[in-house]
Formats: structure tokens, C-alpha cells, sequence
């Protein structure tokens, strides 16, 4: 089984799409920390552009239920807004920075409950939390001109 948490508009085929949004369409509506799995019974999660919108202590909730989900090998691939490149954007005056720290476009089109950005991590931060549940973080980088940062960790026993 493969998870596509916080699946928005990019439905997987051959994944279980899960959004608390049902505008999306998802396969299951359902807030993230709800969920449940039996342990090792998944392959792969993706996770993008979802974390962030939990608190901290939430969010490493979530990452340890990842982590007991995940069969031995399996990864975690998560995309969250990457707090280091926002932070310097935002302190040079750069309104598109702070839109994204602030979870909007700027025109009213993403302001909705669930879209609230509750947390932002740096990779620094993340792979500390991941590494302290157990995972072993493989690769890590950013994208979209550094505003996210993709990091992703295995689960080896």
C-alpha cells in the first residue's frame, strides 16, 4: 500500500489519496492525525506540502506514526516549505516569501481552514526529528527556487 497524505489536487493512481479536504476528491477524507494503520503495513508515503499545516508536536506525532506504518525499507517522502530560504526572503523585504510562510497566494484563493500554516521547518530542524524516530534521511534538497524542501527517509530495522 502506498499513502498520498494530504493529496489536494494531485490524486495518485494506485495510491490511497487522504485529504481532510473533500473538494480534492480524495479517496478518504480524513485529517491526518486521525489516522490510522496497521504497523508495517505500507510501502511508500508522500507527504507534501501537508506537514506544515500541524504544530510541531503534532507533526512529530504523525512522522512517528509514519515511521510504525512503514514496512522495513519503506520511505517516507515529504515536501514542506523550507523555513531557512523564507526566513532570509522575508527579512529582505520579499512579499512572496512571507505568502508562503503565511499559507496564501495573496489573492484569497488558498485561505481556507485546513490550508493554515501551523509550523515550518528548515532541514536542519527536520532531520533531526526524523532521525530521532528512527528514520535514515537519504536525500534532501530544495525545490520551487528553494522555497520547499524534499527530504526523504527510509525505515531500516
Amino acid at each position: 500500500m502506498r499513502l498520498n497524505i494530504g493529496s489536494g489536487k494531485e490524486y495518485r493512481q494506485d495510491w490511497l489519496n487522504i485529504d481532510v479536504n473533500k473538494k480534492f476528491n480524495p479517496d478518504i477524507v480524513m485529517d491526518m492525525r486521525s489516522l490510522m494503520f496497521p504497523d508495517e503495513s505500507v510501502e511508500e508515503i508522500l507527504m507534501q506540502d501537508v506537514l506544515d499545516h500541524v504544530t510541531f508536536v503534532e507533526g512529530k506525532e504523525v512522522l512517528r506514526k509514519c515511521y510504525g506504518w512503514l514496512k522495513n525499507n519503506g520511505t517516507l517522502n515529504i515536501r514542506t516549505p523550507n523555513l531557512s530560504f523564507i526566513g532570509r526572503e522575508a527579512s529582505k523585504g520579499n512579499h512572496e516569501a512571507i505568502k508562503w510562510l503565511y499559507g496564501s497566494d495573496g489573492e484569497g484563493h488558498t485561505n481556507y481552514d485546513s490550508n493554515l500554516i501551523r509550523w515550518c521547518y528548515s532541514e536542519n530542524s527536520l532531520r533531526i526529528i526524523m532521525e530521532a524516530i528512527g528514520f535514515i534521511v537519504i536525500d534532501a534538497h530544495t525545490e520551487n527556487l528553494e522555497y520547499s524542501l524534499r527530504m526523504i527517509g527510509v525505515k531500516r530495522i
